[in-house]
């Protein structure tokens, strides 16, 4: 479902690996008292725009209340590095949503754009 979004804003949806033990430790121990529990999207992906235009559109897609029976995914939080990026200039939206294909499971979705993709890559290792 996350694919078909995407590829209908004219982005591109790379699925990532599943965190690693040391990074769900590490998230745990960083930000939530050391709950392990507390990680809940340790599945993930990408959505890699051009334009601001597929980026936007997608975001509203996204956004977009899902009702009874819809197959629309629901947003649980949003992390705007878009409006607020790190001192490297890097800037990315997170989100944690479930979804009509995560059978309630809460995954991890990144909206980039090519440019930001290329910074993260060389400086975010934790990613890799």
């Amino acid at each position: 479902y996350l694919r078909a979004i995407m590829d209908s804003c004219g982005g591109r949806y790379y699925e990532g690996p599943v965190k690693l033990a040391d990074r769900i430790a590490a998230k745990a121990n960083g930000d939530y008292g050391g709950s392990i529990r507390s990680v809940v999207d340790t599945c993930r992906g990408s959505g890699i725009f051009q334009s601001i235009e597929g980026y936007t559109k997608a975001v509203d897609i996204l956004a977009q209340d899902p009702g009874p029976g819809d197959d629309k995914p629901l947003i649980l939080r949003t992390k705007d590095k878009i409006t607020t990026p790190w001192p490297s200039g890097y800037r990315d939206v997170l989100m944690n949503l479930t979804g009509p294909e995560t059978d309630g499971r809460v995954v991890g979705l990144q909206l980039h754009f090519l440019e930001s993709q290329e910074l993260k890559v060389s400086l975010h290792s934790r990613y890799h």
